[in-house]
């Protein structure tokens, strides 16, 4: 009888752990907002304000809903990373490399991406409103409805870009490139055109040469002509 109820016991022993081990496995994983900067770090919703986060390797970190408005990340490796819905607002990304990296509905006012790789991004539906991204490479990123209202794309690399849909509302492109550039339906309200080679360029429309702002040296497809206000005052 004794030894029954000790097999009984040890059975219950076992079967209590192996529900607790299931339940563990089962449990969501939160992220851990302490954690130091590392490779795949997972700050996933924390606050990491003005931080200083300079040279870090963030590559394939979770950064989904972090809110790292002005916080230095200059020079710092963001290759393959999610910043989705991420607000890096007067964020400092200079020479950053985010190649591959999803920034999807991402908020970036007026932050700062001069020379950054965003090479094969997806930025589709970012808000990027006066944000700096002179010499940026973009070229393959999805911009899809992306919001780059009076930014600065001065010199950037947008060769093979998805621009559908974008607002592009006084932004500059002047000195871009953009060879195989969608811009199917793209807003071209006083967007600056001077002097670009647009004749690799792929979904322009007359309507939108018409918004621009280009001049005598800008270099438009085969069938388009300058843009009935050009050159804009």
């Amino acid at each position: 009888m004794k030894l029954q109820i000790v097999a009984g016991a040890a059975a219950l022993t076992s079967a209590g752990a192996f529900a607790l081990s299931t339940a563990l496995l089962a449990s969501p994983v939160y992220a851990s907002c302490s954690s130091s900067a590392r490779a795949g770090v997972d700050w996933s919703g924390c606050r990491k304000i003005a931080k200083y986060l300079q040279d870090q390797d963030l590559s394939g970190a979770n950064l989904e809903r972090t809110n790292l408005s002005r916080t230095n990340m200059k020079n710092a490796k963001l290759t393959k990373a999610s910043l989705k819905r991420a607000d890096i607002s007067k964020t400092i990304l200079r020479k950053a490399d985010m190649r591959g990296a999803n920034l999807e509905k991402a908020v970036g006012m007026r932050a700062f991406m001069e020379e950054a790789k965003l090479n094969s991004a997806n930025l589709q539906k970012i808000e990027l409103y006066r944000a700096q991204l002179k010499a940026a490479d973009l070229s393959k990123s999805n911009l899809v409805g992306a919001q780059l209202g009076r930014s600065n794309l001065t010199a950037a690399n947008l060769d093979g870009a998805n621009v559908r849909y974008a607002n592009l509302a006084r932004t500059d492109l002047r000195l871009a490139s953009f060879k195989e550039t969608d811009f199917t339906d793209a807003y071209f309200f006083r967007t600056r055109l001077e002097g670009i080679d647009l004749t690799a360029a792929k979904g322009l429309t007359q309507v939108q040469l018409d918004l621009a702002c280009g001049d005598a040296q800008t270099k438009l497809p085969t069938g388009l002509k300058p843009g009935k206000q050009w050159p804009c005052e």
